[in-house]
């Protein structure tokens, strides 16, 4: 990765940064850069931040690591595009959310930029992005305790209901609250507290992107996996 310093304009940054947090308190969000050349590496460890960058129009891609998450030395406004937040002509201004560091980045092509994965890094971000809600019918995921939503890992936004009969068979579960598209839907419902092994029942879901990594927990008598890239995931949600 060749952007391991402080991009041009950095000392301005860190000025705007200490004071937006002087004086117009900690709920302020601070402007973390004005052009394309931005990254978010000055603003490393402060963990749950929020910072808007401002992107001007008819932009310049720069280097992007990462899907959903990225490298804090990835430029903003070009991972910004691959998320689909806004565009090269038109440019916007988009918000992140400043995270630890990951042990893997997955790489990937979307709205016409290319991602590249990556190791261990000791910084990310994410983007922060108000909820649309789900729009388009409720189609037909599953009805057996193996269904998966493999089969749906190219339908980003599309919600799958779920009939989980009673008396079920648990099985692999992978993440926690967000779980990869391998995972066993009904068995990782009983994991989200959705439904029980014993009464089984019937859930929704919504198809998400993949992620670089997922965790693994024990939840409700069932034990998640740990996992590494997935080309999508799924949540719970309402019908």
């Amino acid at each position: 990765m060749f952007t391991r310093a402080c991009t041009v304009g950095c000392a301005v940054v860190v000025a705007l940064f200490l004071a937006a947090g002087a004086s117009a308190g900690p709920s302020a969000a601070p402007v973390g850069g004005l052009d394309w050349n931005a990254n978010a590496t000055v603003f490393r460890g402060h963990n749950g931040t929020k910072v808007i960058y401002r992107c001007p129009a008819r932009g310049t891609i720069g280097p992007v690591y990462g899907t959903g998450v990225y490298t804090d030395d990835s430029r903003v406004c070009s991972a910004a595009v691959h998320a689909g937040l806004i565009t090269l002509a038109s440019g916007g201004t988009v918000t992140i959310k400043i995270l630890p560091g990951r042990s893997s980045y997955l790489g990937s092509t979307r709205h016409g930029v290319t991602s590249s994965s990556y190791a261990a890094w000791s910084g990310s971000y994410s983007f922060v992005v108000a909820p649309s809600p789900p729009a388009g019918p409720i189609l037909d995921g599953g009805r057996t305790w193996k269904a998966t939503a493999a089969a749906f890992q190219g339908k980003i936004g599309s919600r799958y209901r779920y009939s989980c009969p009673p008396a079920g068979k648990l099985g692999p579960v992978r993440g926690t609250k967000v779980y990869a598209v391998s995972s066993s839907v009904c068995s990782a419902a009983v994991h989200a507290g959705q439904i029980s092994v014993t009464q089984g029942g019937n859930v929704v879901i919504l198809i998400q992107a993949g992620r670089s990594s997922y965790s693994g927990t024990v939840k409700n008598g069932v034990t998640s996996q740990a996992a590494g890239p997935s080309k999508a995931s799924f949540i719970f949600t309402k019908a």
